[in-house]
């Protein structure tokens, strides 16, 4: 910073901020003030004729390159123009104001002319933090002060030439690193085609050159492998068992050796097998997109659900991970599985838009199936909502029933065990599952011999009871679909067709929405081996009861997409006129919640 008597200069990047004044005169730029922003924001309104949105956005685009200019960061588009959308709604209401003579209004306008000439201050909210240099966060503080003091005026060309030369030596940085791999390239087609030629002229002129040439004492450098052996079906295997780069060198050179191989000829080290493993993977990749390719198919189905996964390149750390798969008359197709940053909606959306791009389905993608969670059917910020607007037309919306009806058990859970369900786990099956080797499981009670549930399952016993045989008789694609057919079978005091057994608990995480159920069951059954009080011992029997009365039979019968409607409206009916008016009430409420598809354009479908 240097001084004089009339003026300071302050030196940043590539701008010299001229701070003072010469005669009570500001020299040079200053960012925008909101006089200059509104001015310009209604010669957009009323000469070129946009309308405010879109004066907004060019009135930001204008004014943003001041603020680069000055290397000042900004907040996002978005919140720069809801600004300054507020600050006009602020004048016009002044506007009208104005014309009722008060006092109050009179001091409201007053205030809004004296802030005019003040900053449009659009800085990030955390830029002082941002800036490196002092002069650049001295320019920011006084350009909001009154008057807005300090300007732009000339050029650092110190700091300019240093930027360039850094420009320049990472531009050569970057040529070096292709120079590079041009030519790794170029040695690995070499040894491919080496490595194509017929074995035996190979080993006539290596006898050839191994009779009349003696080798040097002083070449005692070794000799690299020049013989490619990596099969696609060898990288596939390597895939397959999840092996590392280094850990595939081990194993490959220890096999080859053990089969009588000379290693020295064979090209084994970790770089190639990595590269190896990435040009399989494209190759794949390509192969199966002309497949799919080949297929006629006239509209897909889009389905995706992210999990969280560890990472393979973080060790144990867990990654977001979003499936995207296609489905059309029976046949399925997996599309990728990319990486998120986040799991919101936006972030789904644009990753699935762009890989069902690089496969050349968008055009026939016709319908949605995913989860209800907010970050897929949200209105404004959902997937399903940001996608329509990608692909630019509106698609068919096929929401997951199963986790439908999963939300309704967790419903039912919360309020009768009054647990929270923020946390990723369910203390009481924790404890549990810690407790089940110390249980006897020949020593269990079956739930028809309490009292009250047999007064409540005994007319529907015997139709409950053919609906899990029914049911256990096809294919379930899970296990614990099946395991809970089975409990409620046992629970009612008869036998499955495989005999009464007992799994182990499993995974109790509150993602594993089949927990709650099966927990239950086995927790209530074994309730004299397992503690529990009181008020615990009445919340599982009151769970059991539903999901012996309502539960299990919906949620097999869920999944029929052509008696969905008719399942919907039966399930309704029965929660309504469940006895049990705390169950009834918010299991009614979290399903009505999922009915949304009754909109007066689709209700006729339901009866076709």
């Amino acid at each position: 910073m240097a001084s004089s008597s009339s003026h300071v200069v302050l030196r940043t990047h590539d701008e010299v901020y001229l701070v003072g004044n010469v005669n009570n005169q500001i020299v040079g730029s200053k960012l925008p003030s909101i006089k200059q922003v509104l001015s310009v924001l209604f010669y957009n309104l009323r000469h070129v004729k946009l309308n405010l949105r879109e004066s907004a956005r060019l009135v930001f685009k204008e004014t943003v390159l001041f603020w680069q200019k000055a290397r000042i960061p900004v907040r996002d588009e978005q919140h720069c123009i809801l600004k300054l959308e507020k600050l006009y709604q602020n004048l016009r209401e002044l506007q009208k104001s104005a014309k009722r003579a008060s006092e109050k209004n009179t001091k409201n306008v007053n205030e809004f002319k004296e802030k005019l000439n003040d900053l449009f201050d659009v800085s990030h909210s955390n830029s002082l933090n941002m800036m490196k240099i002092e002069e650049d966060k001295n320019f920011l503080l006084m350009q909001r002060q009154k008057g807005r003091p300090g300007c732009m005026l000339g050029t650092d060309r110190n700091l300019a030439k240093k930027e360039h030369r850094a420009f320049v030596n990472l531009h050569k940085s970057e040529q070096r690193r292709k120079k590079a791999k041009i030519e790794i390239e170029q040695i690995d087609h070499t040894v491919q085609i080496d490595s194509n030629t017929d074995g035996s002229s190979t080993e006539e002129e290596v006898d050839i050159e191994e009779d009349d040439i003696t080798p040097s004492p002083s070449c005692s450098k070794k000799q690299r492998g020049s013989r490619d052996f990596m099969t696609p079906k060898l990288l596939a295997a390597l895939d397959k068992c999840k092996l590392s780069d280094r850990d595939a060198v081990h194993i490959i050179i220890s096999t080859a050796d053990a089969l009588g191989n000379d290693v020295s000829k064979l090209i084994i080290n970790r770089s190639t097998i990595q590269r190896d493993r990435i040009r399989f993977r494209e190759n794949k990749t390509i192969e199966l997109q002309k497949k799919f390719n080949l297929l006629e198919k006239e509209s897909l189905v889009l389905h995706w659900d992210g999990k969280l996964l560890p990472d393979i390149t973080y060790g144990k750390s867990k990654a977001d991970r979003l499936p995207v798969i296609v489905s059309f008359e029976g046949i399925t197709q997996l599309l990728g599985v990319p990486k998120l940053k986040s799991g919101t909606g936006e972030q789904q959306a644009n990753a699935i838009f762009d890989i069902i791009n690089d496969w050349g389905v968008t055009n026939k993608v016709q319908a949605l199936c995913c989860d209800t969670t907010a970050s897929n059917t949200g209105r404004l910020n959902g997937a399903c909502i940001i996608l329509e607007q990608l692909i630019g037309r509106n698609l068919l919306y096929l929401p997951c029933r199963r986790h439908i009806y999963e939300l309704v058990l967790r419903s039912v859970f919360e309020i009768k065990l009054k647990i929270n369900t923020i946390g990723p786990d369910v203390p009481i099956f924790k404890k549990f599952q810690q407790a089940w080797p110390e249980i006897d499981l020949k020593k269990y009670e079956i739930g028809i011999n309490d009292a009250v549930v047999k007064s409540t399952v005994e007319t529907n016993k015997s139709q409950i009871i053919d609906f899990c045989l029914q049911n256990l008789k096809k294919k379930q694609c899970r296990d614990d679909y099946k395991e809970l057919l089975e409990l409620t079978v046992i629970f009612l005091g008869e036998n499955p067709p495989n005999g009464i057994f007992f799994h182990y608990p499993g995974a109790f995480h509150h993602a594993r929405w089949m927990s709650k159920a099966i927990y239950s069951f086995k927790i209530y059954m074994f309730r004299k081996q397992f503690k529990l009080n009181v008020r615990e011992e009445n919340a599982f029997r009151d769970i059991c009861i539903f999901l012996i009365t309502i539960y299990v039979e919906a949620w097999f019968r869920c999944p029929a997409a052509i008696e969905a409607p008719y399942n919907d409206f039966i399930f309704l009916k029965k929660l309504i006129e469940y006895p049990d008016k705390a169950i009834s009430e918010t299991a009614t409420h979290k399903f009505c919640g999922h009915l949304w598809y009754l909109a007066p354009e689709s209700i006729a479908l339901s009866f076709f």
